[in-house]
């Protein structure tokens, strides 16, 4: 707001005194104005479906009220209560309405619903936030979402999220995927395939875990990914020499007496921003590359 705005606003603002207890407004009532609380504090309320009030939020000094409902031109959702004696200013004083200064200063008028966009868009992002953040409901529902199944480790959805995160970050993924699994599921079924896979799951956690730093992946069927933050090409070529030369003297059946099943890995790795600028486009560009080199027979390790 300009201070020509600033000159113009203050003789149609108002105050307004509460008593501890008494009601700034009902749920219900039309949403002529906004206020915001000088001292005291307001209770937001409302009643349940069995006549049980529940509180919503309180306001302290230096805070609004009621500017979201002025804005949509909604009825009041909920019901105002001063829990201590308080003072607040109010805007538009009666008898003025936004109607009313729209129609004479519809500059200033279009200046004061710009504001409160942007501090309900700044409101609803921290809402937001901390529902993610804090909410187990959430966190649960994301955990399904995010999360393969069958291995625990983080899927492509969740992949996709921390792509658009990491710009500017230097990052090295690199993909891995057996070669000769399908062996396994022949002659064992798939419930022993998923047994592999489990195995190579817990040895990608138990390798970021350990580097402290990092991320394992589940993406289609038996291929598996790991982004590793901060490295340089040579630190992200050895990291997967060593993960690949791990993978592949792991027991991947764990059934005595029979005897271990063991297979080559097909490993590949792209450098982040240097082999290309979108997480997301080197994640396909590997991708096709892993079926390539399986299709192929070729030498397993690739760059």
């Amino acid at each position: 707001m300009t201070e020509d705005d600033l000159l113009y606003l203050a003789p149609r603002l108002g105050a307004v005194r509460l008593s501890a207890g008494q009601m700034l407004f009902r749920a219900g009532e039309p949403s002529d104005n906004l206020w915001i609380v000088r001292s005291g504090r307001i209770a937001l309320t409302r009643d349940s479906d069995v006549g049980k009030k529940i509180e919503l939020a309180q306001y302290g000094p230096g805070e609004s009220i009621g500017d979201f409902d002025l804005v949509s031109g909604s009825a009041r959702s909920a019901t105002a209560t001063a829990t201590v004696d308080s003072e607040l200013l109010v805007f538009p004083a009666p008898p003025a309405s936004l109607d009313s200064l729209e129609a004479d200063r519809p500059d200033v008028a279009s200046r004061i619903y710009l504001r409160c966009y942007a501090m309900l868009s700044a409101r609803l992002t921290t809402v937001r936030s901390l529902i993610i953040q804090n909410a187990p409901w959430v966190k649960g529902l994301r955990r399904i979402t995010q999360v393969d199944p069958a291995t625990g480790l983080y899927n492509a959805d969740f992949f996709a999220e921390t792509a658009s995160a990491a710009k500017g970050k230097r990052a090295a993924l690199l993909m891995l995927k057996p070669l000769h699994l399908k062996e396994l599921n022949d002659q064992h079924g798939h419930d022993a395939g998923d047994a592999a896979m489990s195995v190579i799951a817990n040895a990608l956690r138990i390798y970021v875990r350990d580097r402290r730093g990092g991320t394992a992946y589940r993406f289609r069927s038996n291929e598996t990914a790991l982004l590793l933050t901060d490295v340089d090409r040579a630190e992200a070529e050895a990291c997967l020499r060593f993960i690949r030369e791990h993978l592949e003297n792991l027991d991947l059946f764990l059934c005595p007496p029979q005897p271990p099943f063991r297979t080559p890995f097909v490993g590949v790795l792209a450098l982040y921003p240097e082999d290309g600028d979108d997480l997301l486009a080197l994640k396909e560009t590997l991708a096709d590359a892993v079926a390539r080199f399986y299709r192929e027979g070729r030498d397993p390790l690739g760059r």
